[in-house]
């Protein structure tokens, strides 16, 4: 399921799919079942990735495996 602004779309593409024509710079997987738009996270703990969309907040999980390299990606869009 894709959560586009202002609608959601469903697609049967794998994540890795996504992950190969996104930008790397905007799009990181804090978890295997998640990608997410930097532009839109506000903060980053060990357990969530907390984002917002004008009036509609929402947080996914992150994985052990993946926070790390996620949180680097953060950091590095923040210095742009």
């Amino acid at each position: 399921m894709l959560y586009l602004t202002g609608r959601k779309l469903e697609a049967n593409y794998r994540l890795e799919h996504w992950m190969g024509i996104l930008d790397p710079e905007i799009f990181a997987q804090p978890h295997y079942s998640f990608i997410v738009n930097l532009n839109y996270v506000d903060s980053v703990t060990k357990e969530w990735v907390n984002m917002s969309c004008g009036d509609k907040e929402y947080s996914v999980y992150t994985s052990t495996r993946k926070i790390g390299a996620f949180k680097k990606s953060f950091l590095n869009f923040g210095k742009r």
